[in-house]
């Protein structure tokens, strides 16, 4: 399995040279679903996915998650997060998705939130919410960790719908646990490899400095990358991944780091664009 690059498709349908970009380089997208790409029409869909097939490029899908709360107190909130959820696995199955992402947004802390644990009302409304989107999307879930301070809810929730069938398994947000998790505080890494451990996992790699989600380039902040793939290796997990670049100099800066750290880059799968197919801009930051 490929290495995944994240590509919002709001990004893709404003600026369609976005799919030129990709192709040429070769890089396999990890599509990004919201609220306004999920309301798009299937044919402007089933033509993206045309070019990306055609390319022989695999593609993945990460569903919609901005004020998408499918454990929302608010049920009617709940209920319309439960049916943009459905609609991005649709949307996934006509992609051919490799896999796709959702959030479970375990926040117990929320304002306006009654204190939760994973076993009470969060984890009823997600095993409400979660169970058929595989079978929808034709492809494996992975839960994504985002806010959660630590990860024994996820690991519950999945644990329990993998109980009810095939197909789940757990996004470990590198970036998301550094700035979110409390890493600065405590030095948790073991306990979060050990808890997901038992699950299929897939990674979503960003850099930042402890402070906020700054989606960095890999090396440009202090997320412990060569910590996690030693330990990844000690423990013999296979893992797939995606990086998550906000921008081109992002982007630039993680290349440079996976082609000096060849262990690490042949773990998940990555492989370097065809850099001549990119903007001369980036070949120049990505050789320096």
């Amino acid at each position: 399995m490929p290495c995944f690059i994240n590509l919002p498709l709001r990004w893709l349908h404003n600026e369609p040279a976005w799919v030129d970009w990709f192709v040429g380089g070769r890089i396999a997208p990890e599509l990004g679903l919201d609220g306004t790409s999920i309301r798009l029409a299937d044919s402007w869909h089933e033509a993206m996915a045309a070019r990306f097939r055609d390319a022989g490029l695999a593609v993945a899908v990460h569903l919609p998650f901005l004020d998408i709360d499918p454990c929302d107190l608010d049920e009617a909130k709940a209920a319309s997060a439960r049916t943009d959820l459905k609609r991005g696995a649709e949307l996934a199955r006509l992609y051919g998705a490799a896999h796709m992402i959702g959030h479970p947004y375990y926040r117990p802390r929320k304002e306006g939130r009654e204190k939760d644990d994973a076993g009470g009302r969060w984890m009823e409304m997600g095993l409400l919410a979660w169970p058929e989107i595989p079978a929808i999307g034709n492809a494996p879930l992975f839960l994504e960790n985002t806010y959660e301070r630590d990860p024994a809810a996820i690991a519950a929730l999945v644990d329990a719908l993998g109980a009810k069938g095939p197909g789940f398994g757990v996004c470990f947000d590198v970036g998301h646990w550094h700035s979110f998790a409390g890493y600065k505080e405590a030095r948790d890494l073991d306990l979060w490899l050990d808890a997901f451990g038992p699950f299929a996992v897939h990674l979503h790699l960003h850099d930042n400095n402890g402070s906020s989600d700054q989606h960095l380039g890999l090396g440009r902040g202090s997320v412990p990358f060569a910590e996690l793939f030693t330990r990844l290796a000690a423990r013999g997990k296979t893992v797939t991944a995606t990086l998550e670049p906000h921008d081109v100099k992002a982007f630039s800066s993680s290349i440079t780091w996976l082609l000096d750290r060849k262990d690490a880059a042949a773990r998940i799968g990555w492989e370097t664009p065809r850099l001549e197919a990119l903007p001369l801009e980036l070949i120049r930051a990505a050789m320096q």
